[in-house]
C-alpha cells in the first residue's frame, strides 16, 4: 500500500491561517452559488504529488456535476490543493450534489466541498436532514472522534492510505480495460483495407482475429507494470520512458509467446504504452498530455536514428528514414502524436453513425493524412501514398462508411489491398491511440 505521508513539506499554522483569510476574501468577490473544495488531510503535511493527484481526480469529477459559472483551481498550494467556483444551482441543490459526491466517490470522504453563503457561513449537512460526516476509521461522527482522540494518528493515516489504494486499484483496472478495448475495437472493425478483421485475414497470411485477441490478453501484464511504474514515478520523464522501454521488450516477448512468434502489436506496445503512461502523469499533474509526451520523448528520433550507417540489420522504419527522411511513428510520438490529437480525435468527435462506421471513417482520415510506413514498406515505393489518398478522397465523396456506396467502395479497396499485398498497419496503430483517448475523453 502506498503511503502518501512520506514526502512533502509541512505547512505551519501561520500559513494555514493566512490561507483561510485569503480564501474568505477570494470568495467574497465571487457571485453566484459559491463552493470551496479542499482536502481534509490531518497533520501539517497538506500537499505532495499523491495529495495533488487525489484533489485533481475529485475536482474533475465535481466540475462535471455542476453547471459551472466560474472556476479557480490552486492545486499546488503548500497548505493543500483547493478550488473555488461558482455554479448556477441554488445552494440547497449544490449541497445535495456535494454530499452525494462525498459519499459515493471512493475518495470523496477526503474532500470538504463547502457551500458558502454571502455571509461567509457554510451550509451544513444536518440543516438539510443529512447525517453528520463519518469518521475515517469507524462509523461514528467524525467531529466526536476527533475531539475525543478516539483513533491514533497511525490509524487515521492508514485509513486514508487505504482509500487512496482502493482508488488506484480501481483506476488501474479502468485504464487497462480502456487500453485493451482500444486494441480489440480496432481489430473487429470491418472492412479495413488489407487489415485483419472478423471476416478476413486481409493481407496478413500469418494471423487472424484470434491471434489479435490472444495478443491483447497477453499485454495485460505490460499495462499493469506500466501503471505501477508511473504512479510512483517522481523523477525525470525521459528516464521514465527508458524504464518503460525495458518493460516494452518484455511485453514483446510475451506477445510473441502468445501469438506463436507473430508480430501483432509491436507498434502498439510502443505507442499505446507511451499514451498510457502520459495519461497517468496527466491525471497526477493536470499537465497537457501532449506536452507530457514531448517531454518524455525529447530528441527521440535523433537518438534512435544516429549511427544508422554502422548498423547491419535495419528496420523498415530506419530504411525509410535513410531513403525518404520519414521519422515514422517515432516522429509522431516525439511531436506529441499530432495525427491523433490534432487530426483524428477532433474528426472522430464530429462523426455520426454506428461505432463501426465512425471508427472506419476515422481510420481513413488518418490514412489520408499519414505517411503510413507499413504501406510504403509493402508497396516498395513512396508513390503509393498519393494513389491511396486519391482513393480515400473518393471514399469520403461517396459518403464514407455510413452510406451503402461508401461501404461498398471500402470493401472493394480491401480486395485491392489484399490482391496487392498492401496494408494500413501504421494507420491502424494510430487509430488504436485515437480509440484509447476517445474512450477516456468520452468521444466514443
Amino acid at each position: 500500500m502506498k503511503d502518501i505521508f512520506l514526502t512533502g513539506k509541512n505547512a505551519n499554522l501561520e500559513a494555514i491561517l493566512a490561507n483561510k483569510d485569503w480564501r474568505s476574501s477570494f470568495l467574497s468577490d465571487l457571485t453566484g452559488t459559491k463552493i470551496s473544495v479542499k482536502l481534509n488531510i490531518p497533520g501539517k503535511l497538506k500537499n505532495n504529488t499523491a495529495m495533488k493527484h487525489i484533489f485533481l481526480t475529485g475536482w474533475k469529477i465535481l466540475l462535471k456535476k455542476f453547471n459551472v459559472l466560474e472556476i479557480h483551481a490552486f492545486p499546488d498550494l503548500l497548505t493543500g490543493s483547493e478550488g473555488l467556483l461558482t455554479v448556477s444551482e441554488e445552494q440547497t441543490k449544490a449541497k445535495q450534489i456535494a454530499i452525494k459526491f462525498e459519499e459515493e466517490f471512493v475518495l470523496g470522504r477526503l474532500f470538504d466541498v463547502d457551500i458558502v453563503g454571502n455571509d461567509g457561513k457554510q451550509l451544513s449537512r444536518t440543516s438539510l436532514g443529512f447525517s453528520k460526516r463519518k469518521c475515517y476509521v469507524c462509523t461514528d461522527d467524525a467531529k466526536s472522534c476527533a475531539r475525543s482522540r478516539k483513533h491514533s494518528v497511525h490509524e487515521i493515516k492508514f485509513a486514508i492510505n487505504k482509500m487512496y489504494d482502493d482508488y488506484l486499484k480501481q483506476r488501474k483496472n479502468e485504464l487497462i480495460s480502456f487500453a485493451q478495448r482500444a486494441l480489440l475495437y480496432e481489430v473487429i472493425l470491418t472492412p479495413k483495407p488489407g487489415l485483419v478483421d472478423p471476416v478476413s485475414n486481409g493481407s496478413h497470411d500469418d494471423m487472424d482475429i484470434f491471434t489479435f485477441i490472444d495478443s491483447t490478453i497477453s499485454l495485460r501484464n505490460y499495462f499493469e507494470q506500466l501503471f505501477d511504474l508511473t504512479i510512483n514515478w517522481e523523477k525525470d520523464l525521459q528516464e521514465l520512458f527508458q524504464e518503460s522501454r525495458i518493460l516494452g521488450i518484455k511485453a514483446e516477448n510475451e506477445m510473441f509467446l502468445a501469438t506463436k512468434n507473430v508480430n501483432t502489436h509491436k507498434g502498439a506496445i510502443f505507442s499505446l504504452g507511451i499514451l498510457f503512461i502520459a495519461e497517468i502523469i496527466h491525471e497526477k499533474t493536470d499537465e497537457n498530455i501532449q506536452e507530457i509526451v514531448k517531454k518524455m520523448l525529447s530528441n527521440l528520433t535523433k537518438k534512435d536514428f544516429q549511427d544508422l550507417s554502422k548498423k547491419e540489420n535495419l528496420t523498415a522504419g530506419e530504411k525509410q528514414f535513410i531513403k525518404y527522411g520519414f521519422t515514422g511513428i517515432r516522429g509522431q510520438a516525439e511531436a506529441g502524436f499530432p495525427n491523433v490529437f490534432d487530426l483524428a480525435l477532433p474528426f472522430l468527435a464530429q462523426t455520426t453513425g454506428s461505432r463501426n462506421e465512425r471508427l472506419l471513417d476515422a481510420l481513413m482520415e488518418i490514412a489520408e493524412k499519414t505517411a503510413d510506413s507499413n504501406l510504403i514498406k509493402r508497396a516498395g515505393n513512396i508513390e503509393i501514398l498519393g494513389e491511396i489518398r486519391k482513393k480515400i478522397t473518393e471514399y469520403f465523396a461517396l459518403g464514407g462508411a455510413k452510406t451503402k456506396v461508401g461501404k461498398a467502395y471500402l470493401a472493394q479497396l480491401d480486395e485491392e489491398f489484399i490482391a496487392q499485398n498492401l496494408s494500413l498497419g501504421g494507420s491502424a496503430d494510430l487509430l488504436i491511440l485515437t480509440i484509447f483517448m476517445g474512450v477516456l475523453r468520452g468521444v466514443i
